[in-house]
């Protein structure tokens, strides 16, 4: 059977190529450069041969929820813009028509998948965890404190600023945890508020101590050469931000799917009640669970800080934080799924940004398209907890006729 799909994986993969392949020779297609479409190839291409061969036919779930949010956007383009496919032209392929946009969404969407790793850990667990804004402000400020106060080479000087940054989000996550797991306190409350007081430590220490007095607005002095992330693509700022995603990936696939406390987050997760039952410790869990999550959302804001603006600026996320929920669920809380997830979403981002510039249409009209994406997908979840509960409920009936019989 494995053999099967996989076959059925490469024919999707020969299908998209070749559809590829046709598309270059429609004019706008052709200005393209090479580097996006093999890129976008290779992703499509990868993402469906691992689906088959692992067998996750609930994996289509969001392609599907993509698939007929597309549809309504494309349709609702056509009714309000006056220009409708010079509209769809910016926002399907503007992100792969200049070195510079693809390079945006390349970076975007490296952001996006560390705060959906962070999500991921989190919602493993079953925590409604919220903090991944202010951990990303918080390993942002770590890092700059490190960039600016330690003085090493620049061969070893991001390496610590990335652990500096791993460390502000581990202790602010850590510290949401414990306010879960020891004092009852609600995580969504509770980190709501640790995110305005991390905004706002940040922003009082950016206009204090690290403030950039010869500049005309908020910002700090540009960090040490030696602290920035090292351009993995020449003139862009894709960094190795990059094979840092790819070996998050790695690392979290392997943790939750083959450790000993990626086994007891997942149990907790699944049935708390039972976890505690068989003596998994679930506030250790929790505790753990949260500070992991903070550390990965605090490599995000180093991304940010180290990777795109060379310095602290004000508003370094505007909100991005609460946008790698959107890809931890679209990726169904699998971290070698997220990679692909944060591609979609950020091509469909960056294409948005541009489709406001160069059309008649809003960005608004892009939020729209992601937010009937996330219905779409919750629905899905919710359908399949009612069922899962319904075949529950009647295995416990089930059981007890049984038993009821044998006695």
């Amino acid at each position: 059977m494995s053999r099967f799909r996989l076959k059925w994986g490469l024919t999707v993969w020969l299908a998209v190529a070749t559809g590829l392949v046709v598309a270059l020779s429609w004019a706008p297609v052709r200005q393209l450069d090479a580097f996006p479409v093999i890129l976008v190839n290779v992703a499509v291409a990868s993402a469906v041969v691992v689906h088959f061969r692992l067998g996750r036919t609930d994996g289509l779930t969001p392609l599907l929820a993509i698939g007929v949010s597309l549809v309504i956007a494309i349709s609702i383009v056509f009714l309000v813009s006056d220009e409708p496919l010079g509209a769809l032209e910016a926002l399907l392929l503007g992100p792969l028509t200049r070195s510079t946009r693809w390079s945006t969404w390349i970076t975007d969407s490296i952001t996006l998948a560390l705060l959906g790793f962070a999500f991921v850990i989190v919602f493993q667990a079953r925590q409604i965890s919220l903090g991944a804004d202010g951990q990303l402000h918080a390993g942002a400020l770590f890092g700059a404190l490190a960039a600016f106060g330690i003085g090493l080479p620049g061969s070893v000087h991001w390496l610590v600023v990335l652990a500096a940054a791993a460390l502000g989000g581990f202790l602010l996550g850590g510290l949401a945890g414990v306010l879960k797991a020891r004092l009852g306190a609600n995580e969504v409350v509770s980190t709501l508020m640790l995110n305005v007081i991390a905004l706002r430590v940040y922003e009082a220490v950016l206009s204090g101590p690290l403030l950039d007095r010869s500049a005309g607005y908020v910002q700090s002095e540009q960090f040490p050469r030696g602290s920035l992330l090292p351009n993995l693509v020449s003139h862009t700022t894709i960094t190795v931000g990059l094979v840092l995603v790819l070996l998050a990936a790695i690392a979290l696939t392997v943790y939750l799917g083959s450790t000993t406390s990626g086994y007891r987050a997942r149990m907790v997760g699944a049935n708390a009640a039972f976890a505690r039952y068989g003596g998994i410790d679930e506030r250790r869990v929790v505790w753990l669970s949260m500070a992991l999550s903070g550390a990965i959302a605090g490599l995000a804001g180093a991304h940010l800080v180290f990777g795109v603006h060379d310095r602290l600026i004000l508003n370094v996320s505007i909100g991005l934080g609460y946008e790698g929920i959107v890809v931890a669920l679209l990726a169904r809380n699998r971290p070698w799924a997220v990679p692909f997830c944060a591609l979609l979403y950020g091509y469909l981002r960056t294409g948005g940004q541009i489709l406001e510039r160069e059309s008649d249409v809003s960005y608004d009209f892009v939020r729209a398209v992601l937010a009937v994406v996330l219905l779409l997908i919750t629905a899905e979840w919710f359908r399949r907890s009612r069922f899962s509960k319904r075949v529950a409920t009647a295995g416990d009936l089930v059981g007890g006729e049984v038993r009821a019989g044998h006695g």
